[in-house]
């Protein structure tokens, strides 16, 4: 398990790699900009939002069939163990 310090560090170091990003795409673009930055970012973000809701859609029925699975076996927190894995050791 990672230290509260660890993650602190990694959150750090991931933000430290997205800011240079943006700098770096700032001062040196890697194409020319054909539209305003604004609509830009509003395209990006309706994009990303309708990517997440397609993702959600597909997603939903087989997670919500594993949740069932792991509550039918002693509760959310019940580890699901793939079948032919009867004889290893519990830990495992």
């Amino acid at each position: 398990m990672m230290t509260r310090t660890g993650r602190i560090a990694l959150f750090a170091a991931a933000a430290a790699l997205v800011g240079g990003l943006v700098a770096l795409e700032r001062v040196r673009p890697l194409r020319r900009r054909n539209a305003p930055s604004l609509s830009r970012t509003a395209h990006n973000v309706a994009m990303g939002l309708a990517a997440m809701a397609v993702i959600e859609a597909a997603e939903k029925p087989l997670t919500v069939r594993i949740a069932a699975r792991n509550g039918a076996q002693g509760g959310a927190s019940a580890r699901v163990r793939p079948r032919g894995c009867a004889r290893l050791p519990r830990f495992l």
